[in-house]
């Protein structure tokens, strides 16, 4: 598989760690598990979240952080662990970016911002 990653290197306290991920139909039919929002159904049911300490990924994944990701096209996946946050379009499974710069600078701005607001959600 080719995928386009954007790779953050932090301090290995700034953010608890956690994977999340558009869910898939099984996911949906199944009501699989995961960390979820009772106040905000609709991310809950768009997003697969999961992470070691709930509640550090419920704080993390504030009103902000939800409200961000619920506007943005396409779907992003995004994990933290150990220092490390990695970004990437989750519908762009099988091809890397375009490397027309108007292409790969939109992928990077809106990667950025993801960062921003996640680590927002944490000062």
């Amino acid at each position: 598989y080719l995928r386009t990653a954007v790779v953050f290197s932090l301090n290995p306290a700034a953010l608890p760690a956690f994977y999340i991920r558009p869910r898939t139909l099984s996911e949906r039919m199944f009501k699989e598990k995961g960390i979820s929002f009772k106040e905000d159904e609709d991310f809950s049911k768009r997003y697969f979240l999961t992470g070691n300490e709930p509640d550090a990924v419920r704080k993390l994944f504030n009103i902000q952080v939800r409200k961000v990701l619920k506007e943005m096209k396409p779907d992003w996946a995004m994990a933290a662990k150990d220092g490390f946050l990695v970004i990437y379009a989750d519908g762009k499974m099988d091809e890397a970016i375009n490397a027309e710069y108007e292409a790969l600078r939109e992928y990077l701005d809106q990667t950025y911002l993801l960062f921003r607001v996640l680590t927002a959600a944490v000062k």
